[in-house]
């Protein structure tokens, strides 16, 4: 299976407008407020052989929140080839977006490849965060994932890396997920430090980059420890809201909240 989908938000009369809503199933998104996008499974997978992608513009001055409805499982297929999910995204002048979907899974005899691409413009905002998870519940092993993330400011790389889990990358060890949140035009914390004993949070090349990468035994442990590493400022913006801490962005676990 072949499908793409094109997600567009332009500043509109001082709002952010999801002008551009273009998709294909399995690609399905949904407006659900102002200036925020769901993504929804419309169908299983993705299955090994699909090629799917995902093309987002955040237009200058716009304010873009994209969340998903659920994880994404990729599944095994009646071919050899591996699933791809290509994402690229475009974050124009003075835009913000904040990407933050639930995980991607590699159900047991699949194998999938998620290619994510960021161009910022220079005075751009990100917030994304990428979870990997190895099997689904009681699957050990799962199946095979890897997942490539650049993030890109004025041309320049701020956050490059390549990701690989499964049977044929046993990297994890006795742990199934791991992740990372990616955050730029943030303030970033001073230094690197530890996260629990399973990660670490670092500032980035860029003075106003950092990143918190992390290990977990699962999904939900994962997302506490990658919060965990969020400086503690309330300026971070959510969509086209108030300023929020980064530690309230959608998903994140109560005591992971009321931790930082």
């Amino acid at each position: 299976m072949r499908a793409s989908a094109t997600l567009v938000a332009e500043l509109v009369h001082g709002e952010t407008r999801v002008t551009t809503l273009a998709c294909e199933p399995p690609l399905v998104a949904r407006t659900t407020g102002p200036g925020r996008i769901h993504l929804v499974a419309a169908a299983g997978g993705p299955c090994r052989g699909d090629d799917l992608t995902l093309h987002v513009r955040v237009g200058p001055g716009a304010s873009l929140e994209v969340c998903s409805t659920g994880a994404t499982v990729a599944l095994r297929g009646r071919v050899d080839d591996a699933s791809v999910w290509r994402t690229s995204i475009e974050v124009a002048e003075g835009a913000t977006l904040v990407w933050t979907p639930e995980p991607t899974v590699a159900a047991a005899g699949c194998r999938h490849v998620a290619d994510t691409r960021v161009r910022l413009a220079a005075d751009a905002s990100l917030v994304l965060r990428e979870e990997l998870v190895t099997g689904r519940t009681g699957e050990d092993p799962g199946g095979d994932l890897t997942a490539a993330l650049r993030v890109e400011r004025a041309g320049v790389a701020v956050y490059d890396q390549e990701m690989a889990v499964g049977p044929a990358a046993p990297v994890l060890g006795a742990y199934r997920a791991v992740g990372a949140l990616v955050a730029v035009g943030q303030p970033a914390p001073p230094a690197a430090r530890l996260l629990g004993g399973l990660g670490f949070v670092a500032p980035l090349a860029a003075p106003d980059a950092w990143a918190a990468t992390a290990v977990a035994p699962d999904a939900a442990a994962l997302r506490r420890l990658l919060s965990l590493g969020v400086p503690r400022q309330r300026d971070v913006r959510r969509g086209v809201g108030p300023d929020v801490p980064l530690h309230e962005l959608p998903g994140q676990p109560r005591e992971a909240r009321e931790h930082c």
